[in-house]
């Protein structure tokens, strides 16, 4: 399996691979404080839930968290993302690989 170069903690990306979810590492659409520059981007059906939706991962300046936004459906639009309402929690390196591993991707 190969590891997707990517500004964010190593467990986030450790044992994936492009053919496991669809990451891509993008500008920071907004100031979050504490937040190190480059949003993971993922886009699929989370198998826990079986919805589809979009999730931006922020890793945290000094810490193995990540902030993480969640919106349910299909968002390719950065302008469509900033103007829509979101979830977002706290979650550790782990957690967030979890997340990884779960989205089964969309496109």
């Amino acid at each position: 399996m190969s590891t997707a170069v990517l500004t964010a903690p190593a467990a986030l990306v450790a044992g994936t691979s492009p053919a496991t979810h669809a990451a891509a590492a993008l500008p920071t659409p907004h100031a979050v404080p504490g937040a190190r520059g480059a949003v993971v981007v993922l886009r699929g059906t989370d198998t826990a839930t079986g919805r589809v939706g979009t999730w931006h991962v922020t890793p945290l300046e000094g810490t193995d968290a990540c902030e993480v936004e969640h919106v349910e459906g299909h968002v390719m639009s950065e302008a469509v993302w900033m103007q829509t309402a979101k979830t977002s929690v706290a979650m550790t390196g782990g957690e967030v690989a979890e997340l990884v591993a779960r989205v089964e991707p969309c496109c």
